[in-house]
């Protein structure tokens, strides 16, 4: 949407049919509320540019239809007070997957994408594809059987999965950070088992749209959202459109290649960003030297913040090369916004502070430039609730 004298149009916005225009206005309403919480049917008039009887008369219809409900009044120091409205929670759910290298997270989230409930499972050295989508179908049933009054609201299955994807197919078609993850019909399995509708994101893209829609990017039309994690990734927002690629391959920053002649990667080639500073390659070069065979990224931070040389070395190396990753990113998209998320991010300053030096080192026109790194607002529940929104997606004002 372009905001426009204060006013929220869709940047696809098209003239047509009464039915074409209506179904366009609820989507613009709908993905106000989404964004706003709550707003007077005033405020709706305003931002949408929308005559007073057309905002009453759509507004009308979806309290009747119980997609909004009435939240009271809006307390003004003149006049009288405005009713407002936002979103009916219990209009409907959707589950919410995120598989990752290292876990398995399922959860209920409702139409205002609060998270009702969670569970999770961890993914070990043990685990192949196989029980690793067990582990999907076994987080999904217990949340069916813990809430079975919510059962007839279920709108669908989502699922965040990092990889190359066949989204229209629902198929994984290869995850470098699973195990045996090539050419896997999780579409497929997740339809025959739980009987609801599939819908498929990439993990990072997943994030960006959870952080564009609901958290720390909502107010910017056009963001990369930096996935640090077991591997690397970005969801890069443009316009409030996530921009995929044609073969949806956008954004893999985890395989620039950064040493021509560096280690191994999973990918098959040498020296990607992914070989130096994702929490595997933190994980695998902390345990060069060490005892401790169970050592992992955030071991290695407190060895780091506990004054061990060693481990401070390896953060500034890899927040080094991320901020060459990044440059190089900003460099050709010229996208000022940078959400950092993830739970390697939790290393704060070790890993960030190297990172914004080799930024402002590497970066084109630094000085002319305002750069905004933000930090994720959304945690760990990022690439769920964004998996979790594509379920009303046909709901809204089309965007991401």
């Amino acid at each position: 949407m372009n905001r426009t004298q204060d006013r929220f149009v869709p940047d696809n916005l098209v003239t047509g049919t009464h039915h074409l225009m209506k179904s366009l206005n609820r989507g613009v309403i709908l993905g106000l509320l989404r964004r706003e919480t709550s707003l007077s049917r005033i405020e709706l008039s305003k931002l949408t540019g929308l005559d007073a009887k057309t905002i009453t008369n759509l507004v009308r219809e979806m309290l009747q239809e119980k997609i909004v409900v009435a939240a009271g009044y809006q307390k003004k120091k003149m006049g009288r007070n405005p009713k407002i409205i936002n979103l009916n929670e219990d209009y409907g759910y959707s589950l919410g997957i995120d598989l990752g290298a290292s876990h398995v997270r399922a959860g209920l989230v409702n139409f205002k994408a609060g998270l009702v409930f969670c569970r999770e499972e961890f993914i070990t050295r043990r685990d192949n594809r196989v029980s690793i989508v067990e582990k999907i179908v076994r987080g999904c049933r217990l949340i069916l059987e813990e809430f079975p009054d919510k059962r007839e609201k279920i709108r669908a299955v989502c699922l965040a999965a990092p990889g190359f994807l066949n989204r229209e197919k629902g198929e994984i078609i290869r995850s470098v950070n699973l195990p045996g993850f090539t050419s896997v019909p999780i579409g497929k399995i997740l339809r025959r088992e739980l009987g609801l509708p599939f819908y498929l994101e990439e993990s990072s893209r997943a994030m960006a749209r959870a952080e564009g829609l609901f958290g720390a990017a909502k107010d910017h039309k056009s963001f990369i959202l930096l996935d640090l994690g077991v591997g690397l990734g970005t969801g890069i927002v443009i316009n409030r459109h996530l921009y995929r690629g044609v073969e949806e391959m956008a954004g893999e920053i985890g395989h620039i290649v950064v040493e021509v002649k560096g280690d191994r990667c999973h990918c098959g080639r040498r020296g990607c960003l992914e070989t130096v500073a994702s929490g595997a390659a933190l994980a695998r070069l902390g345990r060069i030297g060490r005892s401790e065979s169970g050592i992992d990224a955030r071991a290695l931070a407190l060895a780091a913040r506990n004054g061990d040389t060693a481990a401070v070395g390896l953060f500034n190396r890899a927040g080094s090369f991320l901020g060459l990753g990044l440059a190089n990113l900003i460099n050709l998209f010229d996208i000022p916004v940078i959400i950092i998320s993830g739970r390697l991010a939790e290393a704060g300053d070790l890993i960030l502070d190297p990172m914004k030096r080799s930024l402002r080192e590497h970066l084109l026109f630094l000085t002319d430039r305002k750069i905004r790194l933000v930090k994720g607002q959304l945690g760990e529940d990022s690439a769920l609730l964004g998996a979790a929104s594509l379920a009303w997606d046909e709901l809204f004002t089309p965007s991401f």
